[in-house]
C-alpha cells in the first residue's frame, strides 16, 4: 500500500489517502491460484497413480526359460510386441540359430531352430547396446495380424505368421 498526499484546492487542506498497489497483489493472487491448481492437479494425479500401481516390492518378476540350443556365443536379443492380438506385450527371443515367441504370461507359442542372423557387438559400429536381436515384427501383408521377420545367414528374409511361426 502506498500513501499519497493529495491537495484539495477547494478545501484548502492536504489529506492522506491510502492507495493499493494492485500490481504486486494481483501477481501474488495469480501465483497462488496457479499454484493451488497445480497442487490440486498433482493430488488428483497422485491418487490416480496410487490406485493403479503396485509398490516395487509387490511386483513379481516373470522368468521365462528360453530353451533351444546351448549358446556358443552370447549373442541374440529380445523384442516385445502384441503377437496374438490380445492387447498384451508378447516376447520374441533370439539367440544364435534359434528364435522363439512367448505370450505375455511366458507360455511358448512357437520356436524354430534356424540359422538366424543375429548381430554381434554393436558398439563396434558406434551404436548403443551389446547385441541386435536380428528380428522385427509388423503387419506386413495388411491382414491385421502381426508377422515376424528375420534374416538367416544365407541372406534369406523369412516372414512368418507371428502367432504360430
Amino acid at each position: 500500500m502506498h500513501q499519497q498526499n493529495l491537495k484539495n484546492p477547494s478545501l484548502g487542506y492536504q489529506s492522506r489517502k491510502n492507495r493499493w498497489d494492485f500490481g504486486l497483489f494481483s501477481a501474488f493472487l495469480l501465483f497462488s491460484f496457479i499454484n493451488l491448481g497445480c497442487v490440486s492437479q498433482s493430488s488428483t494425479e497422485k491418487s490416480r497413480t496410487q490406485a493403479n500401481s503396485l509398490a516395487y516390492s509387490q511386483i513379481e518378476p516373470l522368468v521365462i526359460p528360453v530353451g533351444g540350443p546351448a549358446p556358443d556365443r552370447r549373442i541374440g536379443g529380445l523384442i516385445t510386441t502384441d503377437i496374438n492380438d490380445d492387447g498384451q506385450q508378447d516376447f520374441i527371443i533370439t539367440k544364435s540359430d534359434y528364435i522363439a515367441v512367448h505370450d505375455h504370461s511366458g507360455k511358448k507359442l512357437w520356436a524354430k531352430q534356424i540359422n538366424i542372423q543375429v548381430v554381434g557387438k554393436s558398439e563396434q559400429n558406434g551404436l548403443p547396446g551389446t547385441h541386435g536381436p536380428g528380428v522385427q515384427a509388423a503387419d506386413v501383408d495388411g491382414d491385421q495380424k502381426t508377422e515376424v521377420l528375420f534374416l538367416t545367414k544365407d541372406n534369406t528374409l523369412h516372414i512368418v505368421e507371428g502367432f504360430n511361426g
